[in-house]
């Protein structure tokens, strides 16, 4: 506790003196969004909150939720984080998500090397979930995207691009002591051409082996298709091996509507998470173990990153499994 009280007064007296340098005439230019600095830096905050609709659920797991992104530029530094400011579902002990200091290696800032809490190279295999494709997050993306550790990205050009990170734990709470107990490497090989990319992921850990192959094929901007593939072998006590994979269509045929349809596997992996428990402390918990595939048709309104508000209505058909169809729908709003 009295770490995250250091983290938290920390994060405000940075805030504070980056606004205080902020001069009147910079202000007066620039959004909410974006703060000048002196000497060229800037100060960029953005975020978004969400609320979902889930068929059967109890309202105490209903997904409420409000997430923030911040991050200063000075040069060829750069301050980054992410902070989950309200999350209902559960109470979630880990609202730091990243936070990272990165510099450029070269003057073009073609390769970076950041240090801190990071978002791994893996966690790009997906999409992020703020994307709002389907409501839920692909049942079949096993990797664990935050750790501890130092890592390095980079273009090779001619499409190429590369990153690689050596962290300690992934996928426990950022102040948990566990975070500190092994080494885990992450790595990721993209190639991009004209209209599509091809990816190559790996997470070793001394608990599991963790591969994924995905691409992306875009032949115009109406239309994008986009699949993923995962093997996961398993070294800890008791646990099983696991093949997943998901394929998503995404169609957009006019620019307030766009069209979902993705085919889901999750090979009987449970998924661990952490929350509290009735005596309100943070413990690991695991959702229960599926075997899944799950058919979702999304009808997307106001998509895009840069509209302030979008809806996702998701229908959910079970195709294999043991639990029912339903329907969700999802309400965010960026700032």
């Amino acid at each position: 506790m009295k770490r995250q009280w250091v983290i938290i007064a920390a994060a405000v007296a940075v805030l504070a003196f980056l606004a205080a340098a902020a001069t009147g005439e910079e202000r007066a230019c620039l959004s909410i969004h974006e703060l000048g600095l002196g000497d060229g830096g800037t100060l960029k905050i953005r975020g978004y909150g969400t609320a979902a609709f889930i068929e059967g659920a109890e309202p105490d797991e209903l997904g409420l939720y409000t997430r923030a992104f911040a991050s200063m530029e000075r040069g060829r530094w750069e301050l980054a984080g992410r902070f989950d400011i309200l999350e209902s579902s559960r109470v979630n002990d880990d609202w730091l998500r990243f936070m990272y200091l990165t510099r450029d290696l070269d003057k073009d800032g073609n390769w970076k090397l950041g240090l801190g809490r990071l978002y791994t190279a893996v966690g790009y295999t997906t999409p992020p979930f703020y994307r709002l494709e389907t409501v839920e997050y692909p049942f079949a993306d096993h990797f664990s995207a935050f750790a501890w550790g130092v890592g390095l990205c980079g273009e090779w050009g001619n499409g190429w691009q590369v990153e690689a990170d050596l962290t300690g734990k992934s996928g426990v709470p950022f102040d948990f002591d566990e975070c500190w107990n092994r080494l885990e490497f992450c790595g990721r090989l993209k190639k991009s051409f004209n209209m599509w990319s091809l990816g190559f992921s790996v997470q070793l850990s001394e608990d599991f082996r963790r591969f994924a192959l995905d691409g992306r094929w875009e032949p115009c901007g109406k239309f994008g298709l986009r699949a993923a593939g995962y093997y996961v072998r398993n070294t800890a006590e008791d646990a099983s091996d696991s093949v997943s994979g998901y394929v998503i269509g995404m169609y957009r045929p006019v620019p307030w509507l766009e069209l979902h349809s993705q085919l889901d596997n999750n090979d009987d992996l449970s998924k661990t998470f952490y929350a509290r428990n009735e005596e309100g402390r943070t413990v690991r918990m695991e959702s229960p173990n599926s075997n899944d595939t799950v058919w979702t048709n999304s009808i997307g309104l106001l998509p895009g990153k840069s509209q302030r508000l979008a809806v996702v209505i998701d229908r959910e058909t079970v195709l294999s499994g043991e639990r029912d169809g339903r329907w969700l729908a999802l309400v965010q709003v960026a700032f």
